[in-house]
């Protein structure tokens, strides 16, 4: 989510998940720079040695790393929170692309969703960044970034598109809860902007 809340236990939560998940994800960068080298190691060598060899080389420490991630991954599944399937995908992905076997960390780490509004997570972050430069970077950033979404936000205002010329057909009830949304966010966007400034 984008802008929102930051609570205390939803910030402990989304901490305690991180460092759950985050040793398993070191494993498999590891895994993969170790990965890397024997590849860069082989291919060096196909100069002095006969291609075919290298190749057969190749295969079978792709084959080795592969069966690796895979038990790896299967072990940890549950720890990475991810479904039978998820994990199914990983591992014949890894198996079929090596590239994919060497960023395996990367890519596990696209899946993990954490519960806390972005925004409102940046704007923290920003204020408490101790380089001054950095820190009215980031909070100029930030700001570009409320300014287009409050555009945008007007941009689909019922009313707005009924100005632009387009027909919106909505009952009532659903113009009211459009319209209490749409405060809610004006409202949002509103402290979160003083936010920056204070």
């Amino acid at each position: 989510q984008g802008l929102g809340p930051l609570t205390v236990a939803g910030f402990r939560l989304a901490r305690r998940q991180v460092a759950k998940c985050l040793p398993t994800l070191n494993t498999f960068a590891w895994l993969g720079y170790a990965y890397l080298v024997c590849a860069v190691g082989l291919a060096s060598m196909s100069f002095a040695v006969q291609f075919a060899s290298v190749l057969a080389s190749f295969l079978a420490t792709h084959l080795l790393f592969a069966v690796v991630s895979t038990i790896l991954l299967v072990r940890r599944r549950k720890t990475l929170q991810l479904s039978s399937y998820q994990t199914l995908v990983f591992a014949v992905e890894a198996l079929l692309v090596p590239a994919y076997t060497i960023n395996m960390s990367k890519r596990l780490w696209t899946k993990q969703v954490l519960d806390l509004p972005a925004m409102s997570l940046g704007i923290r972050q920003a204020r408490r960044t101790s380089d001054e430069f950095e820190r009215e970077f980031a909070l100029h950033q930030l700001c570009e970034r409320l300014n287009l979404l409050s555009a945008g936000l007007d941009d689909e205002s019922p009313g707005r598109r009924a100005l632009a010329g387009q027909f919106v057909p909505v009952g009532l009830e659903q113009d009211q809860r459009g319209q209490s949304s749409e405060r809610s966010q004006s409202e949002l966007i509103r402290v979160a902007k003083a936010c920056l400034t204070v």
